[in-house]
This record gives structure tokens, sequence and C-alpha cells, in this order.
């Protein structure tokens, strides 16, 4: 019923019975997001055009800052709404359409649990991380965008 490196501390243990502190799983995760943002700079981001810039941080900030801080109950996944315009504005499709499909899969905990059982909370999950890296990645780029816009007028 919840999301972030605590939550996902808490299942590897209860689960597996392998104890991994949340902090190694947040710099893991944070790891990942920029070596995928490096590998994608080039090929995918190059060519991205975002509107909806601020709300769509507002949204991602609060949910990058939840997920690695603390763990949260899903109903802070209501700020993920921000996020939503700017998506769907995205020229880039695949990038869209996984993101979108994250939000939803990962809202839907609930249901995947009463279908599928214990892999529809896998699942959940993953698409929780999936929805991290995702947002990490757009995140990190618009902010670069706007640092190197900002040096453009002041120099």
């Amino acid at each position: 019923m919840s999301y972030g490196s605590f939550a996902i501390q808490y299942n590897v243990f209860k689960h597996f019975k392998i104890e991994i502190k949340s902090i190694y799983i947040s710099l893991v995760l944070v790891l990942i997001s920029f070596s995928v943002y490096l590998f994608l700079k080039k090929k995918f981001l190059k060519n991205l055009k975002f509107v909806e810039e601020d709300p769509f941080l507002m949204g991602s900030c609060i949910y990058i800052c939840s997920f690695l801080i603390s763990s949260n109950f899903d109903y802070r996944l209501i700020f993920l709404f921000f996020t939503i315009p700017c998506l769907l504005k995205l020229n880039n499709n695949f990038l869209k359409n996984i993101s979108l499909i994250s939000i939803c899969l990962s809202s839907e905990l609930y249901r995947l649990i009463s279908i599928f059982g214990f892999y529809g909370g896998a699942v959940n999950t993953l698409f929780k991380l999936i929805l991290l890296v995702l947002l990490i990645i757009i995140t990190v780029e618009i902010l670069l965008r706007k640092i190197k816009k900002y040096e453009y007028f002041v120099y």
C-alpha cells in the first residue's frame, strides 16, 4: 500500500529475507537513473520538446523525493497528475506511452493484487520503479535545459 525505498526494503526482507538498507536502494536507483539518462541523452532526449514544464517539475519532484527519502502511502500518487499534461504532449511516443502506462499501473495496486496476487504487487512495484527512473530522466533534462537557458540570458 505504499511506495518508496523503505517499502522496497521491507518487502525484500519480508519475501526474501534479505536485509538491504533503504539508503543503498535509493543510491542504486539514482545511479541507474543517471546511467540511463546518459545512455538516452543523445538518441531520445535531444529532440524532445517540453510544454507545461513547471507543473511537471512540481509533480515529479514530489514523487522522486518522497520515493527516495521515505515511504509513502499510494494516495500521494495524486501528485503525478501534475505530470500528465507534459507527458501527453511529449513528441516521443515511446517515452510518452511508457510513462503513462507506468502511472496507470503504479496506481492500481489493489486491482493488480486482487487479480494476480503476489505477482500483481510485484508488477506494481516494478512500474513504480520504472516511473521513478523515467521521471528522474525527464526532470534532469528539463532542469538542465532551464539552466542553459538561464545562462544564455545572463551573459
